[in-house]
C-alpha cells in the first residue's frame, strides 16, 4: 500500500494517469510485469489495473448493481453479456464494500460515501492486481472518510491487492500506507 502525498496541483493525478496508461510517459517508462504499459492492450491492462477516481459521473442513471457490473467489462468478449459468474463476482464485491443492500438503488440517489464505496466495488469487480485511488475520501465527511479508510485497509489485507493512494491527507496516508 503506497501513498502519494502532496498539495493540490502537484501532479498526483497525473502520476496515476501515467501508471494506468491513460497518459504516455514523455521520458522513462512505466512497466507492469516487466512489460511497457503502453504495449499492453487496453482490455488486458484493465484486467490488471483498476482506477478509483475522485468523482464518478455516469452518463445514465444506472442501478448500483449495473455500476458494479461495469467492472466486469474487461473480462467479457465483444457483445458478450454478463453471466452468472460475473454477477456473483459483482455481488461479492458489493458485499466486501458493504453496498449489497443498495443493489437496486439508483446510483444517482446515493450519498457521497455510498457512491465512493460503489465505485470501489466496481473496481474490485475488475479483479485487478493493482488499484489506483485518486483522493478516495475527498469531500466526504469524517465518518465516511474513516469508513473508506477501513474498507481500503481490509481489502488490501484480505485480497492482497496492491494499492496506490494519491492524497493530500497526511493522516490518511500515515494510517493506511506501508510506504509514502
Amino acid at each position: 500500500f503506497t501513498g502519494l502525498l502532496g498539495p493540490n496541483g502537484c501532479g498526483k493525478t497525473t502520476l496515476l494517469k501515467l501508471l494506468s496508461g491513460v497518459l504516455p510517459a514523455r521520458q522513462g517508462r512505466v512497466t507492469l510485469d516487466q512489460r511497457s504499459i503502453n504495449s499492453i492492450p487496453r482490455r488486458e491492462l484493465a484486467r490488471h489495473v483498476a482506477v478509483v477516481p475522485q468523482e464518478t459521473h455516469p452518463a445514465f442513471d444506472y442501478t448500483v448493481l449495473e455500476m458494479v457490473l461495469m467492472g466486469r467489462h474487461p473480462h467479457l468478449g465483444r457483445f458478450q453479456l454478463e453471466g452468472p459468474a460475473d454477477i456473483g463476482i459483482a455481488r461479492d464485491s458489493m458485499e466486501s464494500t458493504g453496498t449489497s443492500h443498495l443493489a437496486e438503488r439508483s446510483y444517482m440517489t446515493l450519498s457521497g460515501g455510498e457512491k465512493q464505496r460503489v465505485v470501489i466495488a466496481s473496481a474490485l469487480a475488475q479483479a485487478p492486481d493493482v488499484l489506483l485511488l485518486d483522493e478516495p475520501t475527498a469531500s466526504l465527511d469524517l465518518a465516511y472518510q474513516l469508513e473508506i479508510a477501513g474498507l481500503l485497509a481490509t481489502l488490501n489485507r484480505d485480497r492482497g491487492v496492491t494499492m496506490v493512494l494519491a492524497t493530500h491527507d497526511l493522516n490518511l496516508a500515515a494510517a493506511l500506507c506501508g510506504s509514502i
